[in-house]
């Protein structure tokens, strides 16, 4: 499929002008390359896309939003997804491969009142189009290290031992997970890059 140029801050980019920008520079280490789908996805093939870091960042925080959704739920082995859903996502595609509105159905259905196993099946469904890797962030298991570790820490901060506290939450934050404080208690979250 033929898409149109590319602009970087509505500038074409070219040798000449200097201003080309490679994928793993825009990515970075530190960021998931699936954002870039995500944020080619919000653009029509055919439209002439402005590249920014603002739409980048944009992107970046909708692709962890659809993470950190998926993370709280069970895939269920049923595979039974949402024929209506479905439907209205294959006819977007089908109208010129209108990614955009493909899009928009998906979060369409994160935000219904789908049960909770029919809604991931049908987001799962979704995603063997858009290929953002959702599977991978179902139904995570904190690993018992974590786990310990953040017993620990909740019992040093209880204890007024503020530094050993925080020292730990950064190495729970080494091992993929961020601690939230609640009064009396502490939840833990993969933290998705």
């Amino acid at each position: 499929m033929h898409a149109s140029f590319l602009n970087l801050d509505s500038e074409k980019m070219s040798k000449s002008k200097g201003n080309l920008a490679l994928l793993e520079d825009v990515v970075g280490e530190d960021s998931n390359p699936l954002a870039i789908r995500y944020y080619f996805l919000t653009s029509t093939y055919r439209n002439q896309m402005n590249f920014t870091q603002e739409g980048l960042q944009a992107a970046k925080n909708a692709l962890k939003r659809a993470y950190d959704f998926v993370a709280g739920l069970k895939f269920d082995d049923s595979y039974k997804y949402d024929e209506v859903f479905i439907e209205r996502f294959q006819n977007a595609l089908n109208m010129d491969f209108n990614t955009p509105a493909a899009l928009a159905v998906f979060w369409e259905v994160v935000t219904s009142n789908l049960p909770e196993t029919l809604k991931l099946n049908t987001l799962i469904k979704m995603d063997e189009v858009l290929g953002l890797g959702l599977i991978n962030y179902v139904g995570y298991d904190i690993p018992v290290a974590v786990l310990d570790l953040a017993k620990l820490r909740w019992e040093y901060k209880k204890q007024g031992i503020y530094d050993k506290a925080d020292f730990i939450r950064r190495e729970i934050e080494k091992l993929g997970f961020e601690v939230l404080d609640q009064k009396d208690t502490y939840q833990l979250k993969k933290v998705f890059k």
